[in-house]
């Protein structure tokens, strides 16, 4: 890579970015972006309001769910050298695995993880200690957790399958996978100050995470460190940089320097349309979702923890990729318009879905209520527009609190588009039975169940 362009991003985003922190109250925001390997970075707002620190283009942030790229780049690793077959059933790998059902058990494959098509609920961040046991016994508790739909039937962001992603590198690996993936992604690529462990993150500067989940003014997020049982899907923390770094690995021919760790095929696979997906990107690979601007193929993904907001787009046929990094639990609203301009700039424009209108026996046939261990939803129609109120359970620190009201515009017969509060532009859609009538709610890419009119939904886990 080469040295920052000339002309620098900070005083090309500066007007822009600056009013979007304000508004939606998110301290800071590292950006920077790569093109045929030239480098520009900004930085904007604060990493610790307490103590005044400025964000940097190196202050370490969390990455979330980018990480589940990093975890699926170690499998594909397995893959070019034959010990992993995408289509086998993950029970060969893992003897003791077991699912609710032993029809999901024997059906479900390491396709279906690394594409989010396992059928079962995936958010269960229960804390199961610090040690190097704390997955094995994540997974093995995934033996209690409801199938929702059969492996492959249906689409649903599942943290857990990346889970059982990590426990199948612990073991052919021998070491945890947060080790393994150090080894064997993190070291290289050089990507010097990205990590796992809180300890080898606080020895730079380090962005701490705020919340506006239930107060007005950021508060501090708290606890800052995701559960260790949850590193193969979530936990790594890093810088842009960094992440550019990776990315351009990734539009590469999977050579770092003159070391090979993807064959080309490998690295195209993971691009490749998989599966069919929803409300995230209308397609996912092996770890990347898939989207579309303005006819032009991108690849990426997005992170959230408790206080963190991440976005890691790439456009191939551009040779574009920029990485954004934010400390506050608004930081999409952020990001999704610096993305847009970047974008735009690099000639791959999002467009925005063409609203309709559903007619009100239809909309009336999607209202009600709907469940899911993470929370509560009542879907209303007001006219053209849906109403969503939703009684969350923060999946990171049990909080409940009740979200801002949300109004949505039809996309097509049964999915949706957010139009206003931090969510503006998010996606959900609705699966019905075979008569018509809905069966899930797909809101955040999970699967909440229709409700009876005289059931009681209490939040409470399961």
């Amino acid at each position: 890579m080469t040295a920052i362009a000339d002309r620098t991003l900070q005083s090309e985003l500066h007007d822009l970015v600056m009013p979007l922190l304000s508004r939606w109250k998110v301290p800071g925001i590292a950006i920077a972006t790569w093109q045929d390997g030239q480098i520009r970075e900004a930085a904007f707002g604060t990493a610790n309001l307490e103590a005044g620190h400025p964000v940097t283009p190196g202050t370490v942030f969390q990455i979330g769910s980018i990480t589940k790229v990093f975890t699926a780049t170690a499998v594909m690793q397995l893959v070019d050298a034959w010990r992993i077959d995408l289509d086998a059933p993950v029970v060969r790998y893992l003897p003791d695995f077991r699912l609710s059902t032993p029809e999901a058990t024997g059906a479900l494959t390491v396709r279906h993880l690394l594409t989010h098509h396992t059928g079962f609920w995936g958010d269960d961040f229960t804390d199961r200690g610090s040690g190097d046991d704390a997955l094995a016994k994540a997974v093995a508790a995934l033996s209690g957790v409801r199938q929702l739909t059969p492996p492959g039937e249906s689409w649903a962001y599942c943290n857990a399958g990346f889970q059982v992603l990590g426990a199948i590198l612990e073991r052919f690996h021998g070491k945890p996978v947060e080790d393994v993936i150090r080894d064997r992604v993190f070291k290289p690529l050089g990507l010097e100050r990205t990590t796992f462990r809180v300890g080898e993150a606080i020895t730079n500067p380090v962005a701490v995470g705020y919340n506006t989940l239930t107060t007005t003014e950021p508060e501090v997020a708290r606890p800052y460190a995701i559960t260790r049982a949850m590193a193969a899907a979530g936990t790594i923390m890093g810088t842009v940089g960094d992440l550019l770094k990776f990315a351009a690995f990734h539009l590469g021919d999977g050579k770092a320097n003159d070391l090979r760790l993807l064959s080309p095929g490998a690295v195209a696979e993971m691009q490749h349309e998989q599966v069919a997906a929803a409300n995230m990107a209308p397609h996912w690979g092996l770890g990347w979702w898939i989207q579309d601007a303005a006819g032009t193929k991108t690849i990426g993904h997005g992170g959230s923890t408790n206080g963190h907001r991440a976005l890691l787009p790439i456009v191939p046929e551009k040779r574009f990729a920029c990485a954004m990094l934010t400390n506050g639990s608004n930081g999409a609203a952020v990001y999704n318009r610096v993305e847009r301009h970047l974008l735009a700039e690099a000639g791959a424009p999002r467009v925005d879905p063409q609203e309709g209108r559903l007619p009100g026996a239809a909309m009336a046939n999607l209202a009600g209520r709907y469940h899911a261990p993470g929370g509560d939803i009542t879907v209303g129609a007001d006219g053209d527009r849906l109403v969503i109120d939703t009684a969350v359970r923060n999946a990171l620190t049990g909080a409940e609190y009740a979200a801002p009201t949300r109004r949505a515009a039809a996309i097509g017969d049964t999915e949706f588009v957010i139009k206003d509060t931090e969510m503006e532009g998010s996606r959900f859609d609705f699966l019905l039975h075979p008569d018509g009538t809905p069966r899930f709610l797909r809101l955040g890419g999970r699967l909440y169940d229709r409700v009876a009119h005289d059931a009681v939904t209490p939040l409470t886990p399961e």
